[in-house]
């Protein structure tokens, strides 16, 4: 039995452990442009190599654009000038030198630190000539955790906004679930293919799903371009009559085995153009096996004299809400 008189102190305990919470969970909201790495780092490294070399790594050109648009838009800064303002960038890295503390742990990531949601990552040296060696080493993971977290990030935002009719219609057809957000408009379907848009005056951003059979051969890379190329120029017309769309420069596709809803898949980045017509852009797609079909999911944007990175990662996070059903 709790006598009277101890109420008020658990009570108070109680309080104070809300309190407590709240301050832990109660973080400002992150604010800063998609596509940003604040870079904290003193100027007299960022003006030598390990500035070179951290330039390289986060501001690398993008693979399968026509142009060159950095992977990062880097923003540096020393860590006296970090202040409230600076600590709501999303996407933070802190490059420690002269620090023996970390051998064991030089790349190590905090979550929400400051706000949320954000990324803050913590690499450490105890030299310029180990931080250059680590900055080799974890380059790729350092772009890979930012990727992640930056698409996990917009996959999230656009479960908020689907338009569930046609989610449910792509539902109908191919036995899946994309979040295609409101704004897209159903363009065409039948029985193997749907083709869902998005346009402005001035640019345009498509989603095609097609199915086909699984072939008896293996699925190679050569495979997947001409089944893109058989149903691009069976379906996607240009402005021209007898145009159609195809693929562009074979030789800069870039192809990678990758996980999407949990299951293998077959990633291919590139160009397409119009047979007939001067249309063309970047396009992404992800190949994979559901059931007895073989199901390719793909994003094209065409968006003259703009950059295409921003609509390519639109697309990528459409795509990648991808659920499959039993």
């Amino acid at each position: 039995m709790i006598c009277n008189y101890q109420l008020p102190v658990l009570f108070l305990s109680f309080f104070l452990f809300l309190s407590c919470q709240d301050i832990n969970n109660n973080k400002p909201s992150s604010a800063s442009r998609e596509g940003e790495v604040l870079v904290i780092v003193p100027d007299a490294l960022w003006e030598g190599q390990v500035g070179d070399s951290l330039r390289q790594i986060l501001a690398q050109p993008v693979t399968g654009l026509s142009s060159y648009e950095p992977l990062y838009k880097v923003i540096q800064i020393e860590r006296s000038e970090l202040g409230n303002t600076l600590k709501l960038y999303r996407n933070v890295l802190i490059i420690h030198n002269n620090d023996n503390g970390h051998l064991d742990k030089p790349l190590t990531a905090q979550f929400d630190k400051w706000a949320k949601p954000q990324i803050v990552l913590n690499l450490y040296g105890i030299s310029n000539e180990s931080l250059l060696k680590n900055i080799a080493k974890y380059g790729k993971t350092i772009t890979s955790y930012y990727s992640k977290e930056e698409l996990k990030r917009k996959t999230r935002s656009y479960k908020n906004l689907a338009d569930k009719r046609i989610q449910s219609k792509l539902n109908e057809l191919f036995n899946l679930n994309v979040t295609i957000p409101k704004g897209y408009k159903w363009s065409f379907n039948n029985d193997e293919i749907a083709w869902i848009r998005n346009e402005t005056n001035k640019t345009g951003q498509s989603i095609i799903i097609y199915k086909q059979a699984v072939p008896e051969e293996e699925i190679t890379p050569r495979f997947i371009i001409d089944s893109r190329n058989a149903f691009s120029k069976k379906y996607i017309p240009g402005s021209e009559e007898g145009s159609y769309m195809k693929t562009a420069g074979e030789e800069f596709l870039v192809f990678d085995q990758v996980k999407l809803a949990g299951i293998d898949a077959i990633r291919t980045k590139g160009l397409w153009d119009v047979a007939g017509d001067y249309m063309g852009g970047p396009f992404i797609s992800y190949t994979f096996q559901h059931q007895d079909q073989l199901i390719t999911i793909e994003g094209f944007v065409y968006a003259p004299g703009k950059s295409k990175y921003a609509y390519v990662k639109q697309l990528n996070a459409i795509i990648n809400t991808l659920e499959l059903r039993p």
